[in-house]
Formats: C-alpha cells, sequence, structure tokens
C-alpha cells in the first residue's frame, strides 16, 4: 500500500499475473516495450548519446559532410567524424585510402527505415522500431559494425521470436555470432 492508502499496483508479467519480476521482464537486456500510435514499439537502448546540439545539426542537416544512400536511393545525411567514431565499417573505408574513401556519399543497401533506425541510434543512443524491422536492421547493425546494436537487436529479437521467424532468425544468428548469442539460443 503506498502513501496516501492508495493501493500500489504491481506490474503484470507476461502471463498477466502481477509481480515484482514483471518490471524487469520488460526491462530485460535494456530491451523495452511502448505503445506508440496504436502500433507496438520497441525501444533499443543502451547507446552512446551525442550532446542534444550535435543530434539537432543531423537532424536538420546541418553541417553533415557525408551522405548513406539507402537501398531505395534515399539519401540520409550525416557528419563523418561522427559516423567514423561509431562504425567500424565507416572508419575502416575512410582509412582505406580507396577511391571510396573520398566520396561523399556511402551506399549502404538496406531498407529506408533500417538505415535511418541506425543513424537514430548513433546519434541518439536509442531507437524505437517495428518488430518487423528487426531482421533487417541487425542486418544493417552487422554491415555498419554497430556491434552494441547489433547485440540489442538480437536481444530484442530473441523475445518476440515466433515460428515463422525463428529459421530466419537462426540463419541470421549464425553469421554474426558472436555478436547474436541471445538471437541464436532462442531459436534454436
Amino acid at each position: 500500500v503506498a502513501k496516501g492508502g492508495r493501493e500500489r499496483l504491481l506490474p503484470r508479467n507476461k502471463h498477466g499475473r502481477r509481480s515484482m519480476s514483471a518490471s524487469a521482464e520488460a526491462a530485460d537486456h535494456g530491451v523495452k516495450r511502448a505503445k506508440l500510435n496504436d502500433d507496438v514499439s520497441i525501444l533499443l537502448v543502451g547507446g552512446k548519446a551525442y550532446p542534444d546540439t550535435l543530434v539537432q545539426h543531423w537532424r536538420s542537416h546541418e553541417h553533415c559532410d557525408v551522405i548513406l544512400s539507402d537501398a531505395s536511393g534515399s539519401e540520409h545525411p550525416a557528419h563523418k567524424i561522427v559516423l567514423a567514431s561509431e562504425c567500424g565499417y565507416v572508419h575502416g573505408l575512410l582509412k582505406s585510402g580507396m577511391r571510396d574513401s573520398a566520396s561523399t556519399t556511402i551506399n549502404v543497401q538496406f531498407p529506408h527505415g533500417c538505415v535511418h533506425a541506425a543513424l537514430e541510434w548513433i546519434y541518439c543512443g536509442r531507437v524505437h522500431v517495428k518488430k518487423e524491422m528487426l531482421p533487417g536492421l541487425i542486418q544493417t547493425a552487422a554491415f555498419l559494425q554497430l556491434t552494441a546494436l547489433q547485440t540489442e537487436v538480437s536481444k530484442a529479437w530473441a523475445n518476440c521470436l515466433d515460428a515463422q521467424t525463428c529459421i530466419l532468425a537462426l540463419n541470421l544468428a549464425a553469421g554474426m555470432a558472436p555478436n547474436a548469442p541471445d538471437l541464436d539460443h532462442a531459436a534454436i
């Protein structure tokens, strides 16, 4: 019973019962579920957040000096120094001295939403995604070498596997070990 005589209700667990462990289940491995616009969304947390001013520059496309081009040809402006600091792929590309290292466009052949979600993670340290985006996002994170995002997507996806996505998850996890141990274990 909370102050003022009002009963404090415990959160419900996945079986609909109230328990102290339900809040721990909801926050399992830094993955939280939220209700947004009547669609279930998964909040992936655990990345490094950049200062708000830099995030605002990114959102308004100010001082951006590189573009990520996705599979649909959409362009995602970003800051080269931020991408090089966070993405092993971009860091390696820029250090390679190859022709692509001087280009202001980096082609990443992944869906628009996945590329944007990866950038949101890079700049903000967190991102809301729909369950349907998880397979594409884990592939995008693997390509860009965003290990922490790969791990968080793996954990989130492992928590919501079903019969239809289990084989896909197992195949993707096999190619990403050790960055997807939760997904690999849950799919088996």
